[in-house]
């Protein structure tokens, strides 16, 4: 066997025609590896969607997509100290939790006066209104220093995350149609 030599290498020495890669022989094989990715993540799909007895729940879902509530409750400087965020946190995510609903994401935005807590939960009452109403008088009975703008409420409704779902659910296709 020949021993490499990076003394007498060159680009103008390359010369590629002499190789022979034939990867259209082998078209079966590029055809078959993204074919199995995509059944695997439809068998994984189906398999959660089986447990879990909702396809909203196999697919996991958030608000975005199923619709429900966004709350941002504005608290200020106090957000800055980890402890009292997660104070705030728990004490929120237990007030929605006890209206019987699932809190979704919970998350802290912007710092200093401007400190918020933003809070995403599901809600698909017929009555939606009063339930927020509901949760959100809990809120300002529990913390007497908010007022009544420092906790703003915007629902999400299920037909625009209906929507936001099948244009999605588009996207994937052609991502797997252009896969393959």
């Amino acid at each position: 066997m020949k021993k490499f030599n990076f003394k007498n290498f060159s680009i103008r020495k390359l010369d590629l025609s002499s190789h022979n890669v034939r990867f259209l022989s082998k078209y079966r094989i590029w055809f078959a590896v993204p074919l199995v990715v995509i059944l695997v993540a439809i068998i994984v799909f189906s398999i959660f969607s089986a447990v879990n007895k909702d396809v909203e729940t196999g697919m996991n879902l958030g608000i975005d997509f199923t619709g429900g509530t966004v709350m941002t409750v504005a608290v200020g400087s106090e957000l800055d100290n980890d402890s009292t965020y997660n104070s705030y946190k728990n004490a929120l995510t237990k007030i929605i939790e006890d209206e019987g609903y699932n809190v979704g994401n919970v998350q802290k935005s912007d710092k200093g006066a401007d400190a918020r807590i933003i809070i995403k939960y599901q809600n698909k009452d017929a009555d939606l209104e009063s339930s927020n109403q509901a949760i959100k008088d809990k809120i300002l009975a529990t913390y007497p220093k908010l007022s009544e703008e420092d906790v703003s409420l915007e629902s999400i409704s299920a037909s625009s995350a209906q929507d936001l779902l099948s244009k999605a659910l588009i996207s994937l296709a052609v991502i797997f149609v252009v896969m393959l």
